[in-house]
This record gives C-alpha cells, structure tokens and sequence, in this order.
C-alpha cells in the first residue's frame, strides 16, 4: 500500500503532537513529568518526526545545552525522546530520522551530539559509541551518620558580604535538616528563589569544572528547570551549607538532588571533598553514547600536551563514516599547542597501500612517506603518520573512554586528550 511519508521538524504550535507517542512508548514516565517536559522542555528544542499519511510513527527530540569540551564552549543538542509507534517498527523510519538528523548537525557545524540509550544495540549501527560512565557519588559516613541523627535547625541562607560568606539566620528559607561535624555543622537547605538559584548554579560549574572537561554548563534557567523537574516527581535540590561552630561563618560545601514518585532515590550530589565520595570504578556502568557529526569541529579542541616537547604534529588520517559523507574521507590533521585542522586531501592511500600507524608499521618511514609524496600528498617533517579509524573509535579516543583510548594514546602519547566526562543530565 502507497504511504504519503514524510521527515520534517514540528513547529511549536505541533510539537504536542508527540505526546500520545511519548506515552506509549514510555509508559513508566508519569503524568507530572511529562506535564514538567511539555511545558518546559518543549519551548526551546526541535523534534524531528516521520509521518505517513499525517500520522506520526516515529520521533526524536534534540534538547540544546552550552557544554564545555575542553578549553572551549559548544552548542550540543542531546538526543531524547527515541521511538516509534509499535505498528511501526523495523521499517527503517529510524534510519531515516537518525540519517536526516545527523547530517543537519553537520551542516549547523555542531560537534557531536549524545544520548542515554535504552538499548546500545539500536545506535551502534549508527556509529554512535559510550564516551563515559554513570559517574555517582555517595555521601561520607560521617555526614550520612549525621544526617541520620540530625534534626531540623535555625534557618539560613549563603550570601556574599564584604568578600565572606555568612549565615544569615533571617533568611526563612526551609531546611530539611543539620548534621554536626566536628567544629563545624551541616544544614540542609532547600534551594528556592534567585540567590540560591544562582549561588547553586556557581558551585555547580566550580565543581565540574575541577573534575571533569566535558560537562553541561549551570546557569539560572538550567538550575530553574532542575528544580522543576526534581519536584515533577516529588524531589527537591537542596543546599548544604556549613557552618563554623566558633565564629558562625558559613560557606556552600555541596548540593544534593532526590525524586521519585514511590521511592526517593538521589538524582544529583555534588559536594565537597569531605562530604562525599566517589562509588567504586568497578560498579559503573556505560551510560552515555555519543557521535561525531562535523568532524572539523569535533577534533579542533584538540591538541598536544605540553609535556612532549612537539610545536606540531601532523597525522594523514583516513575516516570511515558510513553516515555523513563529508566526514568519510582522508584529511592532513595537523595539531597544535592551541587546537587543530583538518584538511581535506583530493589523494589518498588505496587499501593495503599505506602502514595504519607509520612508527608501528613493517614499512620504513621514508617508503611510506615516498609511498605518501607518489601519490600527491604531502606531509611535512614533522609528521607522525598514517591513521586509519572508524568515526566510533575516534569518538572513543577523544572522549578518552574505552579500548580505543587507550590504544591510540599508546600510539599517539603527544595528543592531549578530554580527561573525564560528566553527563547526568536525564532530558
């Protein structure tokens, strides 16, 4: 039977469009966050859909954060909301969304893009790959022991004064309890209004930015929307400040984030050293899949470490993307102490022709590189090679995560690589 299909972004006005496939796909999200997500998140993302005959039976949404990657900030969209109607599957509608979606994100010159999946299997033909964990932090012992014991306490509430943060016990904002430490003592404070809005979303990005070089920036709205999204399944951030026993200053050692509709479980803790710590590696597992989609952007954060001695470092690099054309291809990757470029070469090395990592192969340098100069490519003195990779396994590389990490920081010790990624985010 002829169909009248089509893949087209919903305007505003549709995007509500999307919500009886929403709730049959993912029945276990209640009304009140899909109520929180169509209210809030629906303002300022672009839903992707497949209609046949003006029916939508397949969707995905791409949700914008300002990430930093690097030394550097990026507009990332970040994939939720996969699925299609259940009449309608293994008809490769996904394909055709996921194909149409990846080449826009190369057009718009987005870097990469990420997502949560549900089932790995599903991306990995798409060339999507993990790039971190599901990093979770419990509190100390101490500070768990105390939280226990403790009781509800003066209210307070951080604020800047003269350079010095102090408790203001006027402040009337609702505590959920006090812990006692030492010299010191922990209250629990929920984060309402803009100071606090603003003071949480400061400490966010500090703590982050200590840890991690790939994360979704904090700011007011980001803050404001968690907040809403913890209370749409009865949660709630709150603040720990500690307070000095002897003189009564106070500063924001951390912040904490539960929800849960039947059972509350921790969301989010972010704290200061003492007050948490991190769950053992060997509990962790995969959680964050990412691709590349303008190749060109992905890679020019990246550069040399300092440490090795090298002005620049030059790689003839073959990449095999079997989804956006423009990235399947042979470039010169010349790295730098500030970043790097691509640049696209006409020439390239036929299969068989060319060692995968010159210092590696059982070729001399100069056949290759003479191998290389026949062909019409040229490289400098300061070329380290030849790279074949598949778009996944640089993702992997880059991301500093999984085998291919470590493989090719073996091979290339002088590329300085992203230590650490964060993603917690759930939409």
């Amino acid at each position: 039977m002829n169909t009248n299909a089509c893949v087209r972004y919903l305007t505003d006005g549709e995007k509500n469009r999307t919500r009886e496939l929403w709730t049959e796909a993912f029945p276990e999200d209640s009304r009140q966050f899909l109520d929180y997500y169509y209210s809030e998140k629906m303002r300022d993302n672009r839903v992707l859909v497949k209609e046949e005959d003006g029916r939508i039976v397949s969707m995905l949404h791409r949700n914008p954060y300002r990430m930093a990657v690097g030394d550097r900030e990026e507009d990332i969209d970040y994939i939720v909301a996969v699925a299609t109607a259940a009449d309608s599957r293994h008809r490769g509608h996904m394909r055709d969304l996921l194909g149409r979606m990846l080449r826009d994100m190369y057009a718009e010159q987005m870097p990469f893009t990420f997502l949560m999946p549900a089932d790995e299997a599903i991306y990995r033909p798409f060339q999507f790959a993990f790039i971190c964990d599901q990093e979770s932090w419990e509190e100390s012992e101490e500070l768990s022991v105390c939280a226990a014991d403790g009781k509800a306490g003066e209210a307070g509430r951080i604020r800047e004064q003269a350079g010095t943060r102090t408790a203001d016990s006027a402040g009337g904002v609702p505590q959920t309890g006090l812990s006692q430490m030492g010299d010191s003592q922990i209250v629990r404070v929920k984060v309402r209004g803009d100071n606090d809005v603003r003071e949480a979303a400061r400490y966010m990005n500090e703590w982050l930015r200590g840890r991690y070089q790939v994360y979704c920036l904090r700011d007011r709205e980001y803050v404001e929307r968690l907040v809403k999204e913890l209370e749409s399944e009865n949660g709630f951030l709150e603040m720990l400040v500690e307070t000095a026993a002897q003189t009564g200053s106070a500063h924001l050692a951390g912040l904490k984030a539960v929800w849960g509709l039947e059972k509350q479980e921790q969301r989010l803790l972010m704290t200061d050293e003492s007050l948490s710590r991190r769950r053992e590696p060997e509990k962790l597992k995969p959680s964050i899949m990412a691709r590349i989609a303008y190749l060109p952007g992905f890679l020019a954060p990246v550069r040399l470490d300092p440490a090795c001695g090298e002005a620049e470092l030059q790689i003839y690099l073959k990449v095999e993307d079997p989804m956006i054309p423009e990235n399947n291809g042979s470039f010169l990757w010349t790295v730098g102490a500030d970043g790097s470029r691509l640049e696209l070469l006409e020439s390239e090395i036929g299969p068989g022709e060319g060692p995968e990592i010159l210092a590696a192969a059982d070729v001399s340098a100069g056949a290759a590189r003479k191998r290389l100069s026949d062909r019409g490519v040229r490289l400098t003195d300061d070329s380290h090679g030849v790279l074949e990779i598949s778009i996944q396994n640089l993702a992997q590389w880059i991301f500093g995560y999984g085998p291919a990490a470590a493989k090719y920081r073996a091979q290339f010790p002088q590329i300085r690589t992203w230590e650490g990624v964060f993603i917690d985010e759930v939409v």
